[in-house]
């Protein structure tokens, strides 16, 4: 039996699209948690989200034990950044999970920050996923040298590392190369956007479409079997 070329680029360019269609499904952006710090000293030893995300939980922010607290209303600030080099041990951190039965695709990470005139020059953020050795992107940022308030500092995750995730994963705001041990630096405002979707949803979605796609192409293929004398199997 002889099969068109025609009719086989027909069904792959619905394979293609079914497929594109399924992943974009998988990674509409919401926001999943929010540290606003309503009503913060700035020196609480940890604080806690405005509202938890839906059918996840995220964890308090908090110090690494590099750093000690200072005050700052409205915000969340530490001291004793390092004046070198990074610091494993110098961070702003927290962690989320989907609930059982879920998984979850980060998207973009945003902050507010500002730093004191002997605070850092630096900043970058790591995750749990390789155990906090590589930067996200787009890698160590400058700080400008000034008191200022800058607001919506953002980085990205890699879609193929940080989606189909099932297990809690901790995100850390490293701070270094401060211009004083006393300097300090705040952050607020920091939103986490991403999606939490059911585990079963997006699988059975898939094969639907694949199950549907199957029957079009054998029963295609059945009219031309039959035509010719000859047969494929039943869809």
């Amino acid at each position: 039996m002889v099969i068109s070329y025609g009719l086989v680029g027909g069904i792959m360019r619905w394979v293609v699209f079914f497929t594109l269609l399924g992943v974009a499904k998988g990674v509409l952006a919401a926001q999943l948690v929010l540290y606003d710090f309503s009503g913060a000293s700035g020196s609480e030893a940890s604080f806690g989200p405005a509202f938890q995300p839906g059918d996840g939980f995220a964890s308090n922010i908090s110090r690494g034990v590099g750093l000690g607290a200072s005050s700052a209303s409205d915000a969340f600030s530490a001291r004793n950044w390092s004046t070198t080099s990074f610091d494993q041990e110098d961070y702003f951190g927290f962690s989320i999970r989907p609930d059982d039965g879920f998984k979850m695709a980060l998207m973009t990470l945003e902050f507010d920050e500002r730093r004191s005139a002997s605070g850092i020059s630096q900043w970058s953020v790591r995750s749990s996923l390789d155990g906090f050795t590589v930067d996200l992107s787009p890698g160590q940022v400058s700080v400008p040298d000034n008191t200022e308030t800058r607001v919506d500092q953002s980085i990205s995750f890699d879609l193929g590392a940080f989606s189909e995730l099932r297990d809690e994963v901790e995100l850390r705001i490293f701070g270094f190369d401060a211009e004083g041990s006393s300097g300090t630096w705040r952050i607020d405002n920091v939103e986490l956007f991403g999606e939490i979707t059911p585990v079963p949803e997006l699988d059975t979605w898939v094969s639907g479409v694949f199950m549907g796609v199957l029957a079009a192409v054998c029963g295609r293929l059945n009219k031309l079997a039959r035509a010719r004398n000859s047969r494929c199997p039943p869809a």
